[in-house]
């Protein structure tokens, strides 16, 4: 089945790249819509683990 137009053709492909690139995602990084995962650093540093800070940026005047 050959497309009929340019425009078909450039639809077809685009899907097939948007499929191709959700499961290179998927496979490198999982899943992303599980509840029970632990946030991971974007920035290569320690995830925090929700401890609340204890000093105060600003002082109240």
């Amino acid at each position: 089945m050959a497309p009929s137009s340019p425009p078909q053709a450039f639809g077809f492909l685009a899907s097939l790249a948007f499929l191709v690139d959700v499961v290179l995602f998927w496979k490198s990084s999982g899943f992303p819509f599980v509840k029970d995962r632990k946030p991971t650093p974007s920035n290569g540093g320690v995830a925090a683990d929700g401890a609340p800070e204890t000093a105060k940026l600003n002082a109240p005047e």
